[in-house]
């Protein structure tokens, strides 16, 4: 009597053998290629970091440090 096979679980079942010397493989592969994001190129990427402004609230610079900007140049094309 020959049973009927399956290539695996799916969702909650439980997988049942495949049998002495059989294998099952199976592969997947996706790629997404983007050239801009919000109209921007991929290759020209500018993020600017600041400080956000403590206590006492109204007096940015104050302490120094919330003068800092750091700018991130990014480019993703290249990746």
């Amino acid at each position: 009597m020959r049973n009927s096979t399956s290539a695996g679980p799916i969702f909650a079942e439980r997988a049942g053998t495949l049998g002495r010397g059989r294998i099952f493989l199976g592969a997947n592969v996706s790629g997404v290629n983007f050239t801009t994001i919000g109209g921007t190129p991929t290759d020209r990427i500018v993020l600017n970091f600041v400080h956000q402004d403590v206590d006492p609230e109204g007096s940015l610079g104050d302490p120094v440090r919330e003068n800092d900007i750091i700018r991130l140049f990014m480019d993703l094309d290249s990746i």
